[in-house]
C-alpha cells in the first residue's frame, strides 16, 4: 500500500503536468493530507518567481507562509490582507485573502504572478472570488477537500477536472488519517411511543407525513446539560458546533458547571463564531485551545474551514446541517496528524442526518473493501468480512445503534414517494379535486399521496400555474383544430427573431404570440442551444468581441458597461466569459 507521502509525490507530479500543458490543475485531497504542502512543492520544482497564495480567511495565512518557507527558504514572502500590505509588490511570494485582493486587485498588473494558488478552491464559482480568479493572467493551481457545491455551479470550469483525487473515504480506509471513531448518540433519544403511533397512522390513512413533521414527532432533543455531561466524559480538547451564538453560550455554562460537579479539570470553554469584527478573538480562542488554556471551543459558523489544530481529539456535532460539504469540513477539523485518535460525538437530532451519515459509512465500507483486495489473500478476506453497520481494523469504527437503522429503513419504506410522470397527469388530479389556486393546492395537495409538494421545480417543463391549474383546458372539445407548427429550427429561429425575443426565459413567456410557435422547441432534433436559436450566441473569442467592442466607439471600460448592449454578442462580463482575457488595456486597443 502507498504511504501518504507516496500520494503527495503523485499529486504533485500530476499538478505540475497539468500546469505545464493547461496553464491549470486541480488537486482534491482530503483535509489533513498536505495540500499546502504538496502547492509549495509544485512552485519549487516549477522554479515559479511570483506566487499568489489566495485563503478566505486570516487564519491559516500564517500558517501556510510558514510551511513554504519550509519548502522554499530562499524566497521573499509576506502577508497581504486587512492588516498589513508592506512590501507586497516587491516579494517573491504574497499569501493573501480573497476580500483585500478583490478590493486591490485594480493596482495589480495583470501578469504580475506566474501561479496564482487558490486554497478552499470550492468557493471560487462565487463572483468575487471568480472575478479575481479571472483577473490574474498567470496559470491556476485549485486546492480543495470538497469539490461540489450545493449549489451546483461546477470549479471545473475555473480549473477543469481533478489531476488528483484522494477523497476523505479512500484515506480512512487507507489508514492516512488518524483512526476515527464515530458515535451517534441514540439513548433515549427517540421517543418510541410516537414512533409506534406514526407508523400506525401512516398505515392507517395511508398518508404520507412530511420530513419536518416525522422529526417533530419522533426525535427528543437531549438538554444542554445531558450534552455537557456526556462531552466533559472525555478528556479530548474538543470542537463543538452549535446553532446559533445563544445556543454556544448556554452550552459553555452547562460545560463548566459539568466540569465543576465532576470535579474534573478540563479548563475552560469559550465561543468562536463567523462575525468579521471577532476575527482576533476567535484568533485568540485557536491559540488558547492550542497552548492548553482552554479544552473545549463552541463554534458557530466558525472554524469549518482554513483551522489547523492538530491537537483537537474530539468533535462534537450538536448542529444538523444537510449539506455534506460543511459536514465534511467540521469533521475535518479533527483530522490532522499528531494524534491516535479522533473522537467523534454525534448528537442526531433528525432523519436527514440519520442518512447522512449512513451514506457516510457506506461509502467507507466500499473503499475498505477495495483495499481488502488490494492488500489481502482470499483466506483473509474470507476472515474479514465486515457487519453492515460498524466498520473498524481499517482506522475506523462506526457506533450505530441497529435499532435506529431499523426505524429509518421502515420509514422510508411507508414514506416512499410515487409522483405523477408528468405535469399533465399532475394537473388533471389537481382539478379532479377542485383545486383552483397554488394556494389551494398547497392544502389540498395531501389528499392525494401522488401529487408533488412543488410541481413547479419537480417537473422540467412545467408550464405555470395559470395554465397547471385551468380549468377550462380539460373541458376544450376534441374537435378544435390545433394550429399547425413550425416544422424546422430555421423556421422558429425566424419567427422567434421577428417577435424580438432574446432568451430562453422570453421565449417560454412570449410564444404564444405566434401560435405556430412550439413551447419547446429544444426537444426537437437538432437543437444545440438557446443562443443559436434565438442568434444572440456570443463572439467565441475575446479578440472578436474586442473588434465589436471597439466598431461601436468603445474605448473605456465605463463606455463598454454602458454601450455592450448595442451588439447582442457581447458579454456584460467579458473577463469572466473568456478565459484567456488579456486586461481591458489589450482588449479596448484590439
Amino acid at each position: 500500500m502507498f504511504k501518504s507521502k507516496q500520494y503527495q509525490i503523485l499529486a504533485i507530479t500530476a499538478g505540475m503536468n497539468s500546469l505545464q500543458k493547461t496553464g491549470r490543475a486541480l488537486i482534491n485531497m482530503a483535509t489533513g493530507l498536505g495540500k499546502t504542502v504538496v502547492s509549495a512543492f509544485i512552485a519549487k520544482k516549477m522554479k515559479i518567481n511570483r506566487v499568489l497564495f489566495l485563503v478566505h480567511n486570516n487564519f491559516i495565512l500564517e500558517k501556510a507562509m510558514e510551511t513554504y518557507k519550509n519548502v522554499i527558504p530562499d524566497k521573499s514572502m509576506v502577508i497581504f490582507n486587512g492588516v498589513t500590505k508592506q512590501g507586497a509588490k516587491e516579494a517573491d511570494f504574497v499569501f493573501s485573502t480573497w476580500q483585500t485582493m478583490q478590493r486591490s486587485m485594480i493596482n495589480w498588473d495583470e501578469d504580475h504572478f506566474d501561479l496564482i494558488i487558490i486554497d478552499e478552491a470550492h468557493h471560487t464559482e462565487a463572483n468575487s472570488w471568480k472575478e479575481v480568479a479571472k483577473y490574474f493572467n498567470g496559470m491556476k493551481l485549485g486546492l480543495t477537500a470538497t469539490p461540489d457545491r450545493m449549489d451546483r455551479l461546477d470549479i471545473r470550469t475555473t480549473f477543469g477536472n481533478e489531476v488528483f483525487e484522494l477523497t476523505l473515504e479512500r484515506a480512512i480506509a487507507r489508514g492516512f488519517l488518524p483512526k476515527i471513531e464515530y458515535h451517534v448518540i441514540t439513548d433515549n433519544l427517540i421517543n418510541k411511543d410516537a414512533f409506534e403511533a406514526l407508523i400506525a397512522q401512516i398505515k392507517a390513512e395511508h398518508c404520507k407525513p412530511s420530513m419536518s413533521e416525522i422529526n417533530r414527532r419522533l426525535f427528543i432533543n437531549k438538554h444542554d446539560s445531558e450534552v455537557a455531561s456526556i462531552i466533559n466524559g472525555y478528556p479530548q480538547k474538543a470542537v463543538i458546533f452549535c446553532t446559533s451564538i445563544l445556543h454556544a453560550n448556554r452550552l459553555v455554562t452547562e460545560l463548566k458547571l459539568a466540569d465543576t460537579f465532576h470535579s474534573k479539570r478540563y479548563g475552560n470553554s469559550e465561543v468562536a463564531h463567523s462575525a468579521a469584527s471577532i476575527y482576533k478573538a476567535n484568533r485568540q480562542v485557536l491559540i488558547d485551545l492550542e497552548n492548553g488554556n482552554i479544552q473545549r471551543v463552541c463554534a458557530v459558523n466558525a472554524f469549518n474551514e482554513g483551522v489547523d489544530v492538530p491537537s483537537i481529539g474530539l468533535v462534537a456535532f450538536c448542529r444538523v446541517t444537510s449539506s455534506e460539504t460543511i459536514f465534511r469540513q467540521q469533521l475535518g477539523r479533527g483530522l490532522r496528524p499528531g494524534k491516535d485518535t479522533l473522537i467523534v460525538l454525534d448528537f442526531v437530532s433528525n432523519l436527514e442526518r440519520i442518512k447522512q451519515i449512513k451514506k457516510f459509512e457506506r461509502d467507507i465500507e466500499e473503499e475498505v473493501k477495495k483495499v481488502m483486495l488490494e492488500e489481502e489473500s482470499e483466506e483473509e478476506k474470507e476472515e474479514n468480512v465486515k457487519p453492515r453497520i460498524m466498520i473498524s481494523g481499517k482506522g475506523f469504527e462506526f457506533i450505530f445503534d441497529d435499532r435506529i437503522v431499523n426505524i429509518m429503513n421502515e420509514l422510508e419504506q411507508l414514506t416512499r414517494k410515487s409522483f405523477y410522470n408528468t405535469w399533465q397527469e399532475a394537473s388533471m388530479a389537481a382539478l379532479t379535486l377542485g383545486i383552483k389556486t397554488s394556494t389551494e393546492y398547497s392544502a389540498l395537495r395531501h389528499n392525494d399521496r401522488n401529487l408533488h409538494s412543488l410541481p413547479s421545480e419537480y417537473y422540467a417543463d412545467f408550464p405555470g400555474w395559470h395554465i397547471f391549474l385551468n380549468k377550462k383546458r380539460k373541458e376544450k372539445k376534441l374537435s378544435t383544430p390545433k394550429p399547425k407548427k413550425y416544422k424546422t429550427l430555421e423556421q422558429i429561429s425566424r419567427a422567434a427573431i421577428a417577435l424580438k425575443i432574446k432568451t430562453s426565459t422570453e421565449y417560454i413567456l412570449r410564444y404564444k404570440e405566434d401560435p405556430m410557435l412550439p413551447s419547446t422547441p429544444d426537444r426537437i432534433a437538432g437543437f444545440i442551444s438557446w443562443t443559436k436559436l434565438l442568434q444572440t450566441e456570443k463572439y467565441q473569442t475575446w479578440q472578436e468581441a474586442s473588434n465589436a467592442a471597439i466598431a461601436i466607439g468603445v474605448t473605456k471600460v465605463e463606455e463598454y458597461r454602458n454601450k455592450y448592449q448595442q451588439d447582442n454578442r457581447l458579454p456584460s462580463n467579458p473577463y469572466r466569459t473568456y478565459s484567456d482575457f488579456p486586461g481591458w488595456v489589450k482588449f479596448l486597443k484590439g
